[in-house]
């Protein structure tokens, strides 16, 4: 089990990180906690490559007002 955390001030983006998950061999499924996506085009692309070789869950923050002050906030 390994989990990756990328804070505010990440240098990669989403989709990145989705292509190296997808193909490392300990990687057995995804889990995404989403603020925000600055790169949609790339995030959907990697995203249904990744989706065709593991799992993939995504929780989506900040869709309720409550939520989006909170992932506005940082």
């Amino acid at each position: 089990s390994c989990i990756i955390s990328m804070g505010a001030a990440a240098s990669l983006e989403f989709g990145e990180i989705l292509d190296y998950l997808a193909t490392d061999r300990h990687t057995e499924s995804i889990l995404l906690y989403i603020e925000g996506i600055q790169r949609a085009r790339s995030f959907m692309s990697a995203l249904r490559a990744a989706a065709r070789i593991k799992p993939i869950f995504i929780v989506k923050a900040g869709r309720h007002s409550t939520g989006s002050a909170a992932a506005f906030s940082h």
